[in-house]
């Protein structure tokens, strides 16, 4: 069989992809063997789809999955995995080496070839891959020397491989080509920031070094939406630009909420097809929301409801402002349950008849772990004068002794709690998706604020004084 002189390189050869069997259009059919013979199970996801499958005494397997469209998943096996790629009516065929999976797997049926690209692709990701610490330390030269090998490689190993199976479903190949150049694209437009970050100067860049990458790029080609890379890019972008926005406007900077203010305008600037327009504007108020809530928030409500005529994102938002509105000041405070550092469970309830001051946080937030100084310092002020200060960790079962061993390490004083996994009131009523966050709630038990001044801002002391006063 002919090699590819980049699949070489990495030392896989191709199986011929075999005929396609027929299926309904909205399943994918997967079978297999396992080799050496075992008698166990598989298991697969694809997209919402979770399900398993046992493996014959003679190592066969087939299953059937509900898929409505192109869709990427996991095949996983004794707790390892490979990606895996399916579409309805399509089938795949998978051989399987148990004692060196992922390595080593066949792929054949129509999807064959697609899902042995998925696998070329992840090995090279594997070779290429650096930290991103040790990518942004770089100098600028040898950055994007490095960055643009990489594209070029993933490239050539995407080009070679569709000129060697051209049957691969075009779809696909868009898409991959979209994901190759709108990660290389992501790399560029954090670099500058990254490298000052860790190396506390700023890099030598040419004058021309983001208008050289961005206009390699459509980003109001709709089809690229498709594309989570795509997505990560657009994000950045819109970051990029509403930093030189405010950077040019200082006016902005003096109205409520500027970074949202800019990036609705830079939306509207940037953006001109609407599809990826209604999704950036979904994802902006969104992101508002989570962060501010809905108080002074009509412009931005308002501007969506005007230009966004997705209605899947206007349901959404819809549903979001519904819980919200049960959020407001003067509302009773949903009670919630805790479980204290040393294993009780506790409520909400438990702490009124005080000012309760609330900082929801987790190990793995570090923007939560720098609120931690501010918040140890405002606790000792105010906690004689009648403030209770409760840190409830929103980290998972698995952390906890990761939590408590923070706890201790920072001797972090107040009330220390860390969110009941049973519950899900924090997250599907308070909506709690952004960290850290803060609430004030007063003697009655009311909400003062879902969205209250973090411990760093300065408004912080005069609100705690002006509410000991009422």
């Amino acid at each position: 069989m002919k090699r590819l002189s980049l699949l070489t390189t990495i030392g896989i050869v191709l199986l011929v992809a075999c005929n396609p069997h027929s299926k309904p259009a909205e399943t994918a059919t997967i079978s297999g063997q396992v080799i050496p013979k075992t008698e166990d199970y598989l298991s697969f996801s694809a997209g919402t789809v979770l399900d398993s499958t046992k493996i014959n005494a003679d190592g066969h397997f087939e299953t059937v999955i509900p898929v409505t469209g192109p869709v990427y998943g996991m095949l996983i096996y004794h707790n390892r995995m490979t990606q895996i790629y399916l579409q309805p009516g399509g089938h795949l065929v998978v051989h399987i080496q148990s004692r060196s999976f992922p390595d080593n797997t066949a792929f054949e049926g129509n999807l064959g070839p697609a899902n042995h690209y998925l696998m070329l692709a992840g090995k090279l990701d594997r070779q290429v891959q650096i930290a991103d610490k040790q990518l942004f330390s770089m100098p600028p030269d040898r950055f994007i020397a490095y960055s643009d090998s990489v594209r070029n490689l993933k490239s050539q190993l995407l080009k070679e491989y569709v000129k060697q199976y051209p049957e691969i479903d075009s779809s696909f190949v868009r898409a991959h080509q979209t994901d190759i150049l709108y990660n290389w694209a992501t790399q560029r437009i954090l670099y500058p920031e990254n490298y000052l970050i860790l190396k506390g100067r700023t890099a030598k860049l040419p004058d021309s070094y983001h208008r050289n990458y961005l206009k390699q790029l459509d980003i109001n080609q709709p089809a690229n939406l498709a594309s989570a890379a795509f997505q990560t890019f657009l994000n950045h972008f819109l970051d990029f630009q509403e930093a030189l926005y405010l950077r040019d406007n200082p006016d902005v900077r003096k109205l409520w909420f500027p970074n949202s203010v800019a990036r609705f305008r830079i939306i509207h600037r940037e953006l001109t097809d609407s599809l990826i327009q209604n999704w950036a504007l979904y994802q902006a108020l969104n992101t508002h929301l989570d962060s501010y809530g809905t108080l002074h928030g009509e412009t931005f409500i308002t501007d969506f409801e005007l230009h966004c005529h997705n209605q899947e994102y206007q349901d959404a938002i819809h549903a979001k402002l519904d819980k919200l509105k049960k959020l407001t000041k003067g509302r009773p405070a949903p009670d919630f349950s805790l479980q204290t550092i040393d294993g009780k469970t506790v409520n909400l309830k438990t702490y009124l008849g005080r000012l309760l001051y609330i900082n929801f946080w987790s190990s793995w937030s570090d923007w939560s772990l720098r609120e931690f100084a501010y918040w140890e310092t405002l606790r000792k002020e105010f906690e004689p004068r009648g403030v209770t200060f409760l840190s409830v960790s929103m980290d998972f079962a698995k952390d906890q002794n990761k939590w408590a061993y923070i706890v201790k390490q920072k001797k972090l004083g107040g009330i220390q709690c860390i969110q009941d996994q049973k519950s899900h009131v924090l997250q599907d009523i308070y909506l709690i998706n952004h960290l850290p966050r803060f609430f004030l709630i007063d003697r009655d038990g009311n909400i003062i604020s879902t969205h209250a001044p973090g411990p760093d801002e300065p408004v912080i002391k005069a609100t705690l004084t002006r509410l000991l006063r009422q």
